[in-house]
Formats: structure tokens, sequence, C-alpha cells
């Protein structure tokens, strides 16, 4: 649960950024990184300095380019933030069912700007 609810805030708060001149959020503080005791809580280490699966999510939602999905009340918007500060070229975007397989999209490709983000389309 913590995975998904720091991914998911972290994907919401990238595609604020929008670019120049529409920066709605600058940005995700990590606040509480690892614990200072055993315990149960919110860090991505634990005690012992192991990564916990928040981690991972979390790593992969600050990746310099990076998918972001976001429902809408029709359909879901695929996005893509880009944090780098050269152009994305080509980028294909890909989907994978829950058994592994990779399900096949018309073939969508698209060249991003720097430094932005960027809806790709809506998706039923």
């Amino acid at each position: 649960m913590q995975a998904e609810a720091l991914a998911t805030a972290i994907r919401s708060w990238r595609r604020r950024w929008g670019g120049p001149g529409r920066y709605a959020t600058a940005g995700a503080l990590i606040w509480q990184l690892n614990d200072c005791w055993p315990a149960i809580s919110w860090s991505l280490l634990d005690y012992y300095l192991r990564p916990k699966p928040a981690f991972y999510a979390v790593r992969r939602a600050l990746a310099p380019i990076a998918p972001s999905p976001a429902r809408t009340s029709q359909s879901v918007e695929l996005w893509v933030v880009i944090g780098t500060l050269a152009a994305a070229e080509n980028v294909e975007p890909r989907t994978w069912t829950l058994d592994s397989d990779l399900m096949v999209l018309d073939k969508l490709r698209v060249s991003l700007l720097p430094d932005r983000t960027a809806s790709i389309r809506g998706l039923r």
C-alpha cells in the first residue's frame, strides 16, 4: 500500500510540472528515507538500510522519463514526464497485462520536448 500510495502521489505531482510557463508544482520531497529504530513506518529504507518495496516504486516514478496514467471520467490518459534537458525522440509506450503479456497497441511513437510533461492520448 505504501509503494502504490507514494508512486501515485509522485506521478500526479510530476504531471503538474507542465513545462516552461506552466509550472503548477516544482516537485516532491521524500521526508523519511530511513528508520532510526526497528519499527513499522512510511520510510523507504528499514532500520538496517534495506530498501522496502516503496523504494523501488518511488525510483520508477522519479525516473528521467516516466509514464504516468491518469484516470478521467471517460477513459485513462497516458502522460509522459520527461525530466531531462534533452528531447526524447521516438518514445514508444508499452503496456503489459498482469500475466506479463505485452499488449499490442497501435504503433505510437512520440517525440518529447525537454523538461516538461505531455499527454499522449486517451486510452479506453
